[in-house]
């Protein structure tokens, strides 16, 4: 999945960010080769001033259910994930669309690039239940105490979301 310049990049045994200038180089489900210069990260290693080169495609892995957002740790970072949730806000700015879900006691952020095609059209109506596919993205807050600021989740499109309850007030009548 891409974030802007951020890629998150997995293999069968663990994820990797990379981050490139070109952002137009590789899209979800692509098979890429990658060339940077390496540092740690907080939760996966950071390739930084990547080149990449595509070198085929292949389906994405099915996601991970994630029932209970409020228990993800490190370990899942750069993991796909599905999670559902109560879509309580959504706002914009120049590089982003989010859409804030509280799933059970977790609030979960959820970003999609503003350069993606159709991120404009990403507007379920508040207090719609959603399925969320997408990447996690670990963060490191030093002392936060709010569980939210722990993670992102990172929208590959607007296909990721998917309503899947319309609101209680929105009715066809």
């Amino acid at each position: 999945a891409a974030h802007g310049a951020w890629l998150h990049v997995r293999d069968e045994t663990s994820a990797i960010q990379v981050f490139t200038r070109d952002t137009n180089l590789a899209r979800a489900g692509d098979v890429v080769d990658a060339v940077g210069f390496p540092r740690s990260g907080g939760f996966t290693p950071i390739l930084e001033d990547a080149q990449l080169r595509r070198v085929g495609r292949q389906a994405l892995p099915p996601p991970v259910e994630v029932r209970d957002p409020a228990t993800l740790q490190g370990d899942r970072d750069g993991e796909l994930v599905r999670i559902r949730g109560t879509v309580t806000r959504v706002y914009g700015t120049p590089s982003e669309i989010v859409l804030v879900l509280q799933a059970g006691t977790a609030t979960v952020p959820a970003h999609l690039d503003a350069a993606i095609d159709g991120a404009d059209l990403l507007t379920p109506p508040i207090g719609s239940v959603v399925d969320a596919t997408g990447v996690v993205a670990m963060t490191l807050l030093p002392r936060s105490r709010v569980k939210s600021d722990r993670y992102r989740l990172i929208l590959g499109s607007p296909a990721s979301i998917t309503v899947v309850e319309a609101p209680p007030w929105l009715t066809t009548e």
